[in-house]
């Protein structure tokens, strides 16, 4: 999920620029992502995406070994 806020950047005519925030840090159902649909870069966001996810919930796992791995899975690379 993602949130759309305003940007403290602008242009010199004045218009406002407008930035996505990410507010949920899930991984995408890799099994439902046909990568033969996707472009490079669209791949590299998923898996930038992924390593984000993983980088900020890892920490909140370390107890729970099991979770923890299954969620290793999830967020691992598309192949």
């Amino acid at each position: 999920m993602m949130l759309v806020k305003e940007s403290q950047s602008s242009v010199d005519n004045g218009k406002k620029f407008f930035r996505f925030q990410t507010i949920c840090w899930a991984p995408l159902q890799k099994r439902m992502i046909n990568t033969k649909l996707l472009s490079k870069q669209e791949v590299a966001w998923i898996n930038e995406f992924h390593a984000e996810c993983y980088r900020r919930i890892e920490p909140r796992l370390r107890d729970e070994p099991e979770v923890l791995k299954w969620f290793g899975e999830a967020t691992s690379p598309l192949d």
